[in-house]
């Protein structure tokens, strides 16, 4: 069903210069090998860099820190050219944890609602050395459903606790549960097609947001639209401020940037890319490319 799982938490600690920095702390990973999970863990808190900025207690968050429970995902391609999944819950605490966390299951199946109801799953039943390895090591080890069949979660982990809860499988391997609201909502059925035309023609583009669930949404819902096509090229939905060079890439992407990064996009240089700002729903770029990324009016209509 899953490849991994982690609990981590985020630190702000001070180095020998007074200055803050984050950490990302692990709490708990189900596979062995540590050095494995080192290449996702800035896309798990991409904002990282902002908190140790606003917080002004290395033990203990200010009371202004940014974090609410939000849920997003973040992809990470393969040496064979596959995706996997990372489906992250992320909240300002949880029962005996402080400090901001973030859960977050890695798959390669894109199976949105299924892994959002997982976490929230464990977010509800939190004990951190009881009942997630429990859960985890249970489902980890349950025989996979056929398609469209059922988890019966509450015989497999053997809790009562968890009641009747089921978790449903689909029934092919087309990404299921995505939120197409946000995308729309934000830019609208023409201006969302104009995206999708861009993608169609294999463009470059960069979604903008202020939230990471929000960027998360739009970037893979409107790859979402280009069933029964893929998307073969880069596609990171949530870019941390370390990767911000990515926009330069000669080949065609779909990358998501938070809104407070935005300014460091103008020290790089880009050619012919479509920034797409789902905060005000204005679609910028060169002219010549934002004329070429056009449905065929009968499609549009």
């Amino acid at each position: 069903l899953f490849d991994d799982f982690l609990v981590l938490a985020l630190a702000v600690n001070h180095n020998r210069h007074n200055l803050k920095t984050p950490n990302i702390h692990v709490l708990y990973h189900m596979a062995q090998n540590k050095q494995q999970i080192k290449p996702m863990l800035p896309f798990t808190f991409p904002d990282a860099e902002a908190h140790a900025a606003s917080s002004s207690d290395a033990a203990a968050p200010s009371a202004s820190e940014p974090y609410a429970d939000e849920s997003f995902t973040f992809t990470l391609t393969q040496d064979d050219g596959s995706r996997s999944f990372g489906f992250c819950r992320r909240l300002p605490r949880l029962p005996g944890v402080s400090r901001p966390v973030c859960l977050c299951v890695l798959s390669r199946r894109p199976w949105f609602s299924l892994f959002m109801r997982f976490l929230d799953i464990v977010r509800d039943k939190f004990e951190l050395h009881t009942f997630v390895p429990a859960f985890v090591t249970a489902m980890q080890d349950a025989p996979l459903p056929r398609p469209g069949e059922c988890f019966a979660v509450d015989s497999i982990v053997g809790d009562p606790r968890l009641g009747a809860l089921r978790l449903a499988t689909p029934v092919d391997d087309r990404p299921t549960g995505l939120d197409l609201e946000p995308l729309f909502s934000s830019l609208g059925i023409v201006k969302a097609l104009r995206v999708l035309a861009a993608l169609m023609l294999e463009q470059r583009v960069v979604f903008v947001a202020d939230s990471l669930s929000k960027v998360s949404a739009c970037a893979h819902g409107v790859l979402s639209l280009l069933y029964p096509l893929e998307w073969q090229h880069i596609f990171i939905p949530i870019l941390p401020p370390s990767m911000i060079s990515y926009v330069c890439a000669p080949m065609p992407f779909v990358l998501g940037v938070m809104s407070r990064d935005v300014h460091k996009l103008e020290n790089e240089p880009m050619d012919t890319v479509m920034v797409v700002n789902l905060e005000d729903g204005c679609i910028s770029g060169d002219a010549s490319l934002l004329e070429e990324a056009q449905l065929p009016r009968a499609l549009r209509e």
